[in-house]
């Protein structure tokens, strides 16, 4: 008859399935002679992904032993209310888990007890039962998921472009943002992934082009939609784009050939390669929510939103907008941001 009450397997009844296993028992059988649920056993023959063949005691002790150790931390915030009370005002003002973690230990560097971990504080938000105090706490957080998303390594199912040209291999003159005319583009996908529109932003003025597709992104309606509206533009604003590995961007050779301009290509899942297209696709989910389905919105719609964001000051143009900026240099093919800065404040003493 299984306990009512569980409790951790030991290390000699793992030994003991371990062997059983080898033995070709069935996994109901092992379980009434260790007196255990079922569903006990199942659960450890198939902890971190292994199987009857490959299941090994020491793994499942050292598997056991992590969670045991995610659990205590996870229980320490609801044991010390003080210190989730001070998470909890620091979520609500909009703090991220990062920095709040950062912070206490950084303020608080002689009391180790008020460290904890990103994830624990994580953990401790997705963990709370009542349902309102829980969803308040996780609309405090920058991306508010009601449910935390297991954190595997991805495999990528996209197909390979050929003949990509690695990040890696951009002049060395697109990292200083010093001359104007490289490019970071992407797509914003849309309702059940059935629209997008396109984002261009150019990385030193951060000047900003949303483009629509008119209902379809595939390969050949991305590139033709981006070579269109940078072909307005005089070849000194149009240098390089820096891409993702999205497949719409296939046809980067023809791309290439049509406009001139060379696609470089970023590292797989490192968005911060191109953080200021990154940046600026979540200043467009604050007029374009997830879930928007952009068939159903207007050109002249995106044309305001690429309006607003090119008219609005920014802190990194020492608030300038990006409009002006991006104008000055259209009249000035030798300028740079140093020259632009100089002039300004010239012309205004």
């Amino acid at each position: 008859m299984a306990q009512n009450h569980y409790t951790r397997l030991s290390i000699d009844e793992r030994e003991f399935l371990y062997k059983s296993l080898a033995e070709g028992k069935w996994q109901k059988d092992i379980a009434e002679e260790l007196n255990r649920h079922p569903s006990t056993i199942s659960r450890e023959v198939r902890r971190d992904n292994m199987n009857r063949s490959s299941y090994r005691p020491s793994h499942g002790e050292k598997s056991a032993e992590r969670e045991s150790l995610k659990r205590k931390r996870k229980y320490r915030l609801v044991e010390d209310q003080n210190l989730a009370k001070i998470i909890e005002d620091k979520i609500k003002l909009k703090w991220s888990p990062e920095q709040i973690s950062g912070t206490l230990k950084k303020v608080f560097p002689s009391s180790p007890y008020l460290h904890v971990s990103h994830e624990t504080i994580y953990r401790y938000i997705y963990s709370i039962e009542d349902k309102r105090h829980r969803e308040s706490l996780i609309n405090g957080l920058r991306r508010s998921r009601k449910r935390r998303r297991p954190r595997k390594k991805r495999s990528s199912k996209r197909t390979t472009i050929r003949n990509l040209v690695s990040i890696h291999k951009r002049p060395k003159e697109v990292e200083g943002r010093e001359i104007p005319g490289h490019w970071e583009g992407d797509l914003v996908i849309g309702k059940d992934h059935k629209s997008a529109i396109g984002t261009l932003v150019e990385r030193t003025t951060r000047f900003t082009i949303i483009v629509s597709f008119q209902g379809s992104h595939s390969t050949k309606a991305v590139c033709q939609a981006f070579a269109a509206v940078l072909g307005i533009f005089p070849s000194h604003m149009k240098k390089s784009l820096t891409y993702d590995r999205g497949t719409e961007m296939a046809g980067h050779q023809w791309f290439t050939e049509i406009t001139g301009i060379p696609v470089f290509f970023a590292d797989p899942y490192c968005s911060w390669q191109r953080g200021t297209n990154e940046n600026t696709n979540g200043l467009i989910r604050d007029y374009l929510p997830k879930k928007t389905d952009f068939r159903m919105v207007t050109d002249r719609r995106l044309l305001d939103i690429q309006n607003a964001l090119n008219h609005r000051p920014r802190k990194s143009l020492e608030y300038f907008n990006p409009s002006e900026m991006f104008q000055w240099f259209i009249e000035k093919p030798e300028g740079n941001v140093h020259d632009f800065y100089a002039n300004i404040y010239e012309m205004v003493v």
